[in-house]
């Protein structure tokens, strides 16, 4: 069977397909005419469901299927064509419909990554089709920096993470009001603490047990190594990733440099240079294992010689891959840093540290408009508690924050300061309430 039929047969299998079941995104996403749309995030987030419901919302206003082209260019029957001349897909599809030649076709187009000059050929399907191209991959760097060079100013990129707690706990179909009742608050804390443990990948949510889960995840952390960086990068030290992959989990909301990371990979005996080291750790951001995020300064040279803290793209990573236990606080900062992520994007996310050396956990936003946001489990320890407000309270008089925030598993309240109000409340009501 040629490339061509094979790909007929694929066109026609998934027309064919009924629908899976489909949670809802929370990611609004606006299609500009005339624009790919491209959709990135780490491997089985959601991407390809995602596309499934742009499908569906099409066929529900009234669109013919016929009139939707959808390939998944990870299939086994495509290998051929990653290496060959990818303006065969356009040919197999009108091939199949020669009535769409002149009418709107919506193409789909999921790991697109896998083609050879797939942005020349998206590029030519713009300009001489009538279409609106849909396209997802799960490399940050594949996807902008290459979709940057050809088309230029004719895509828009959208970031899909695993579930925000919101979608969780739709995903489960139970509301998001603020709750009036003890039942009601305590089902919201009840599930949050699920979250804690489930954490948001979709097919995490389908497994009964935490070690299946874990398991799971060990899983995803494996495709990540060998499809989305050995054999994506062409890396030849897989020990050195695999390490690196380890450490990373274990340095959950933690800070790390690179030279720390090399100093650890050298005391485990593992031959690699320092400038490999922080190649390999664009390759982890890259994939979106995960997010490093800087100091807040606006001097170049600060946010380069100070370290970097470590979120991952899931909290559960953490506990399915390290050793080393992990925290409530830990795993806490790490929801919260995830959530914020998705509200104002990464780039707008960084710690704060004073001239004293208190550090803030988060400061959002620009000069005159900026949030403090402190996390900790409780705020019962004395010392915890004075720690805490005394960073803020020092953050506050130099930055002067709109608003600042302390946020922990149960306690809420308000405490004034001298230089302002700080806001205590619980994770659960922060991530369903508050922007």
């Amino acid at each position: 069977m040629s490339v061509k039929e094979i790909l007929q047969e694929i066109i026609i299998e998934h027309q064919s397909l009924p629908f899976p079941e489909i949670i809802k995104r929370e990611i609004e996403i606006e299609r500009i005419p005339r624009k790919a749309t491209i959709v990135i995030g780490i491997r089985r987030c959601g991407k390809t469901t995602l596309m499934y419901q742009r499908e569906k919302e099409l066929i529900d206003s009234g669109i013919d299927r016929k009139a939707i082209c959808f390939i998944d260019f990870s299939d086994d029957r495509l290998v051929s064509l990653r290496s060959g001349e990818p303006g065969i897909v356009a040919e197999a599809y009108y091939s199949l419909f020669p009535e769409m030649e002149n009418e709107k076709v919506y193409f789909f187009f999921d790991e697109i990554q896998n083609l050879r000059s797939w942005e020349l050929f998206i590029n030519r399907m713009m300009n001489t089709r009538q279409c609106e191209i849909n396209i997802t991959g799960s490399s940050a760097k594949l996807l902008e920096k290459e979709a940057s060079t050809e088309i230029g100013g004719r895509k828009l990129t959208w970031h899909l993470y695993p579930y925000s707690f919101s979608e969780f706990l739709h995903s489960r179909n139970i509301g998001q009001t603020m709750p009036h009742s003890a039942g009601e608050k305590a089902q919201l804390v009840n599930m949050y603490q699920a979250y804690s443990r489930i954490g948001g990948f979709p097919e995490s949510q389908l497994f009964s047990s935490q070690s299946v889960i874990h398991k799971y995840l060990q899983n995803t952390a494996n495709d990540i190594i060998y499809r989305d960086i050995i054999e994506r990068y062409e890396v030849a030290n897989v020990m050195a990733i695999k390490a690196m992959m380890l450490i990373l989990a274990g340095q959950m909301s933690s800070k790390l440099s690179i030279t720390k990371l090399y100093k650890r990979l050298r005391g485990m005996q593992i031959r690699v240079s320092k400038e490999a080291v922080g190649e390999y750790l664009s390759y982890f951001e890259d994939s979106f294992f995960l997010a490093l995020v800087p100091i807040r300064s606006y001097n170049i040279a600060v946010i380069s010689t100070n370290e970097k803290k470590v979120y991952l793209a899931d909290h559960v990573l953490s506990a399915a891959l390290s050793p080393q236990k992990q925290s409530e606080g830990l795993v806490l900062e790490n929801i919260i840093a995830m959530h914020l992520i998705r509200k104002h994007g990464k780039d707008n996310i960084a710690y704060y540290r004073t001239p004293r050396g208190y550090e803030i956990d988060f400061a959002i936003g620009p000069d005159d408009d900026i949030t403090l946001i402190q996390v900790s489990a409780s705020l019962e320890n004395e010392e915890t508690r004075n720690r805490e407000i005394r960073a803020i309270e020092e953050a506050q008089r130099i930055l002067n924050p709109t608003h600042s925030y302390i946020i922990t598993l149960s306690e809420e309240g308000e405490i004034e300061t001298d230089s302002g109000r700080i806001h205590v409340i619980p994770a659960w009501k922060y991530l369903l309430f508050h922007d």
